[in-house]
């Protein structure tokens, strides 16, 4: 779970930065990520909640949703609706 610093923070400005979280993984999903976003942007101008829909999208995006690392991280912040 976030420490209480964390939760302010994210609070505070929306996000909040993990370091280590996904070490060995980081290039490989901030590419994809990247390749993403230039790809919808390309095709339908720029879009509210890309992030959301990412992992409907990419193999490497659902293996990242998926990652049992990730739900600690968010389950405090990220609410349905």
């Amino acid at each position: 779970p976030l420490t209480h610093a964390q939760q302010v923070e994210y609070d505070r400005s929306g996000c909040v930065i993990l370091e280590g979280v996904f070490p060995k993984e980081l290039k490989r999903i901030d590419a994809e990520i990247d390749r993403l976003r230039q790809d919808r942007a390309q095709q339908h101008g720029q879009r509210k909640n890309i992030i959301l829909q990412l992992g409907l999208r990419s193999a490497i995006t659902r293996a990242l949703y998926a990652d049992e690392r990730l739900l600690p991280l968010i389950e405090g912040v990220v609410h349905p609706g």
